[in-house]
């Protein structure tokens, strides 16, 4: 006899998938847990990708099409007030889940009530479906994952599940106002209400469109620049900070262009530097993040400055230092080395 409801709701956003949709949607329907509802929502595609899906019969399919283009989103927002299962699962049009994802992360949030979200270890895939990156990650922990919510995005986000109650209960969505990053704005506006997991199990295959160069065009990347700064100051917000989009963009570019930084953002070194500052010492105090976590991170970005103006001679290495008493002893190590070679 079927359940009333299902378990876990699948949602699904579909756009131009046409190679990739069909092998999407089988990997979800070989699940081993196999209570569950595939939302699948195409926002208008052009290349016949809803006519693919539409030709797959099973009845925990539930295919829709946007009358007008939504945007992800958009889609994502209309798949969560349609989905009635306990558990959200995220996916996405040319992605693998492999067979036992769902059942090792339900049976994850099942035997622990106190946590709200669960991750995994994902392997990337290319075009062709080869694997091109194994991942062999530990787990890690809400300590671990919620102290690098300022500096990273801790999850791959088609391969998370989360509890639909959290969501429900603080009305939640995901937020409209960005076009990128969105999932990294979930993750710190609901941090709060309960714990993080991301399991060692690899349960995903992520692909990346290496020819295409998938999230790298000027236009893309300032829309993900701007995810991150609305993400940013969600975590800023706590500690009753603000600071300066000038200074953002330095922390940005240290977390993820770090080729990139230039001689030209020396100028707010001073400003980020009091930033970095008035971090840990709030948090030291409030105790908001893993106080060993949350100052190794800061630390890992000193170095990185510090490493960066070095090696572009942009100042001398005591100068630098003097600069960067953030650092942890291994880190402040490593700069005195580099002094001296350089």
């Amino acid at each position: 006899m079927n359940a009333p409801y299902p378990n876990v709701s699948v949602i699904l956003p579909l756009y131009n998938a046409a190679n990739y949709i069909e092998l999407a949607v089988d990997s979800i329907l070989k699940q081993s847990l196999t209570n569950f509802e595939l939302i699948i929502i195409d926002d208008c595609s052009t290349d016949g990708s809803y006519e693919i899906v539409n030709q797959i019969i099973d009845s925990r399919i539930k295919l829709i099409r946007n009358i007008s283009n939504l945007g992800l989103n958009g889609t994502l927002n209309y798949a969560l007030s349609l989905a009635k299962g306990k558990y959200i699962a995220r996916m996405d049009h040319d992605d693998i889940s492999l067979p036992n994802r769902f059942e090792v992360q339900v049976d994850f949030l099942e035997k622990n009530l106190d946590y709200i979200l669960v991750g995994c270890n994902c392997d990337v895939i290319d075009s062709a479906g080869k694997v091109y990156i194994n991942s062999n990650l530990k787990e890690f922990n809400d300590n671990y994952l919620k102290s690098m919510l300022f500096f990273a995005c801790p999850f791959v986000h088609p391969s998370i599940m989360f509890r639909r109650s959290i969501l429900v209960q603080y009305s939640i969505n995901y937020n409209q106002e960005i076009k990128q990053a969105e999932d990294y704005v979930l993750y710190c506006t609901i941090a709060k209400f309960g714990k993080f997991f991301s399991a060692s199990n690899v349960l995903f295959q992520y692909r990346e469109h290496i020819s295409i160069d998938r999230g790298t065009s000027s236009k893309n990347k300032n829309a993900i620049i701007q995810g991150r700064f609305f993400a940013w100051r969600i975590i800023l917000d706590q500690f009753n900070i603000n600071t300066s989009n000038e200074v953002l963009q330095l922390h940005d570019k240290l977390c993820y262009y770090h080729n990139e930084i230039d001689i030209s953002d020396y100028q707010y070194i001073n400003e980020y530097l009091l930033l970095l500052k008035k971090l840990k010492s709030l948090n030291n105090n409030l105790n908001i993040y893993n106080k060993f976590y949350f100052n190794q991170n800061i630390s890992n970005r000193c170095y990185s400055m510090s490493k960066t103006f070095l090696e572009k001679k942009a100042i001398g290495w005591y100068s630098l230092i003097a600069q960067f008493p953030l650092l942890s002893l291994k880190h402040f190590g490593k700069i005195l080395i580099l002094s001296i070679k350089n």
